[in-house]
């Protein structure tokens, strides 16, 4: 059954080998939160199918994609977010995490990097919306 598949698609063991090479990160990521998510794992189910809509938001935009220094949890529907990035990045993460659906407050506990030095506090201007407005 599967050589009829891989007549039909014609996708190579290189270019599959090549295709996750490429996106490793985010694949080792993904394994890791379906490790979590199989049974008997202690985090609620909610949690999981939460942690799972913002992973997918974030794999969505090419800009979040991959990033080495970004780590995603969600416990009793707060987003932690961690890492060190450019403040743009940060801003984008975190309105991603905002628009997420199930997400009902954001730890955020990334840090901007500079130029130079150290990473610094970052402010974020933007609210959540209410609970009951989801």
């Amino acid at each position: 059954m599967i050589r009829k598949l891989f007549r039909l698609v014609p996708i190579t063991r290189v270019t599959a080998a090549l295709w996750a090479w490429q996106n490793r990160r985010e694949l080792t990521r993904w394994v890791g939160f379906a490790w979590r998510a199989l049974p008997p794992s202690g985090a609620h189910r909610d949690d999981l199918v939460t942690e799972a809509k913002l992973r997918g938001g974030l794999a969505k935009d090419e800009r979040t994609r991959g990033l080495p220094t970004l780590a995603v949890r969600v416990d009793d529907g707060l987003a932690i977010l961690d890492g060190r990035m450019d403040p743009e990045l940060h801003d984008l993460v975190y309105s991603i995490a905002a628009s997420t659906g199930g997400v009902r407050g954001i730890e955020c506990r990334i840090g901007d990097r500079g130029a130079r030095g150290p990473s610094r506090a970052h402010v974020h201007t933007m609210p959540l919306p209410a609970p009951g407005r989801r």
